[in-house]
């Protein structure tokens, strides 16, 4: 059985302050039952390291982090903060032909480290407001719960999983779609095309990591 729960952190316009979102990340500490993963669509300025305690404590707990890049486009070093940081599993998004999304962020972080490590399809039809029951949304923050969905079901499938189990299923089988010179301007760091600082080690492919 899956239960969910969530901590709002941010108001219906998208902003909210730092002392809110620590509460937030200290309360996801102390829910009765604690979550395996937390999904965050959410972030800021590249660099920021304020939200690291947090996630330390999440992964002292057990707790898987997962967070979008960001939206800030495709040049290099313009991914955001949390997910820019290391001990998390960061989040780009890619379009419905398996491209990398223009708005997608762009690694290296600001020491030089691969981001984002995943990416997932960003370009999603999901629950509107009002008249618009089903609405097209694009970002980032769509792929972070594409990617949290795929840890739930390796999760499922494997209950002893933690952290780094689940980070090696992720990034040893995904999808390598074909690159751009642009997916290849912010750099290879292990000399091919993949890992790159557009789709990290790839697009998400659960049945390959589940071993299907």
């Amino acid at each position: 059985m899956v239960q969910w729960v969530a901590c709002r952190g941010l108001n219906h316009q998208g902003s909210g302050t730092e002392a809110n979102l620590i509460n937030c990340g200290q309360w996801v500490l102390t829910a009765n039952p604690r979550p395996n993963i937390v999904s965050n669509s959410w972030g800021g300025g590249s660099g920021a390291t304020w939200y690291n305690t947090v996630v330390s404590a999440w992964r002292s707990a057990g707790i898987i982090p997962v967070f979008a890049i960001g939206g800030s486009g495709s040049s290099c070093r313009s991914v955001g903060s949390p997910g820019d940081q290391p001990n998390l599993i960061s989040v780009g998004a890619t379009t419905d032909t398996d491209a990398m999304a223009t708005f997608s962020a762009r690694g290296p972080n600001a020491r030089g480290e691969l981001k984002p490590e995943v990416s997932a399809p960003g370009n999603i039809v999901s629950c509107g407001t009002g008249a618009n029951n089903y609405v097209t949304m694009s970002g980032s923050s769509m792929a972070t719960p594409h990617t949290a969905g795929a840890i739930a079901l390796l999760m499922s499938a494997n209950p002893s999983w933690g952290y780094d189990q689940i980070f090696t299923a992720l990034t040893t089988t995904p999808a390598h779609p074909t690159l751009s010179n642009a997916d290849r301007n912010c750099g290879l760091p292990e000399g091919g095309d993949f890992p790159n600082h557009a789709f990290g080690y790839g697009r998400i492919d659960v049945a390959a990591a589940l071993g299907l």
